[in-house]
């Protein structure tokens, strides 16, 4: 049975699931959202600042992508961390 999407296409997570089913839907969620957010912006957009901070969506994305590599390979998987990540401060 597929995921029922929002009207952005998102996938909507279950309420009534088990905790890793849960966890899986909310993060697929919330890289749709960011993805339907980002989708269109081409260089210029991401890389435009969001004040009132300086963050960027590009940033961002960046910061996800790292931080979610981080809890599944170095957290959870017990593995080092690969490039580019290895090397980024």
């Amino acid at each position: 049975m597929a995921p029922r999407t929002d009207e952005h296409g998102r996938p909507e997570p279950e309420f009534a699931a088990g905790e890793l089913d849960t966890l899986l839907g909310f993060l697929d969620y919330q890289r749709a959202t960011l993805q339907w957010k980002t989708c269109n912006l081409g260089e210029t957009g991401l890389r435009q600042p969001l004040p009132p901070s300086a963050m960027t969506l590009g940033g961002l994305l960046s910061h996800l992508a790292y931080v979610e590599d981080y809890w599944f390979g170095a957290v959870a998987a017990e593995s080092e961390s690969s490039e580019p990540w290895a090397s980024t401060d």
